[in-house]
């Protein structure tokens, strides 16, 4: 269901002005709703919260269950690989989305791009990246998606990478190897987007480690609010200042 505007933003300062009786903060709110382990409150933050709970939405609707409400949202991002868009490095604004999206899907598109979009900086985060609907990857201003592709089995660069050879697969190699029925104007329209830099890192023959994302199916309200507090890179706590500079006197002395 979608949240009335500015509605999440009244909560928060009803809750504020609650606990500080309508007087003055004695606390700044970035020290309040900070995480305990990085010397804030754990005071919750009903804007990210309510975030966090359109985010738990994605769950559901990526589950493995036959639901009918599924099948509205399906057709709507039947365009751009059904559920598997919550798997992509996307954009939303080079979204070529089916028909007028309601207000809810949009929130929940945008807010699902804060926590997965990413810039790779190895090769074995480039292999990782998913090639269609990446930001990254686009034709005239659109991210890419071909669903034949997708159905032979093409979902990562790694699909279309040789690492024996250390390069992109040919065009007849890849035909062959997903029984790939496509013209070589795909094939030469999709290999130049791919940018520049990452295929001088996929030159490099390189081992690097990298930490995949948890699966859709194991994220929880409490994780995804966690990595909304985290995106804010909200500063440290006043106290927290103080103590270091006091630390640091104490040692000159």
């Amino acid at each position: 269901m979608e949240t009335p505007k500015n509605f999440a933003t009244g909560v928060n300062k009803i809750v504020f002005d609650f606990i500080w009786k309508q007087k003055p903060a004695k606390i700044k709110k970035t020290t309040l709703i900070k995480k305990k382990s990085d010397g804030g409150l754990g005071m919750k933050d009903f804007v990210l919260f309510d975030k966090a709970l359109k985010l738990t939405w994605v769950k559901q609707l990526c589950s493995d269950s036959d639901a009918p409400w599924k099948y509205i949202p399906k057709s709507f991002l039947s365009t751009v690989g059904s559920t598997k868009l919550f798997q992509c490095n996307y954009d939303y604004n080079f979204l070529d989305l089916n028909g007028h999206l309601p207000e809810f899907y949009k929130q929940t598109i945008h807010h699902w791009q804060e926590i997965v979009s990413t810039t790779p900086h190895s090769k074995t985060e480039i292999l990782s990246q998913t090639i269609w609907n990446d930001k990254f990857i686009t034709i005239d201003h659109k991210m890419v998606y071909l669903p034949h592709w997708h159905r032979a089995g093409i979902k990562q660069i790694s699909d279309h990478f040789d690492e024996h050879e250390n390069c992109f697969l040919p065009f007849f190699s890849l035909r062959n190897k997903y029984t790939l029925n496509c013209n070589f104007l795909q094939y030469y329209s999709l290999l130049p987007v791919i940018p520049q830099s990452w295929k001088k890192l996929l030159r490099i023959n390189s081992g690097d480690s990298t930490t995949p994302p948890p699966p859709i199916c194991t994220i929880t309200c409490k994780l995804l609010y966690d990595k909304l507090i985290t995106l804010e890179n909200l500063p440290p706590p006043t106290s927290e200042k103080k103590l270091l500079s006091l630390m640091a006197s104490q040692k000159r002395i």
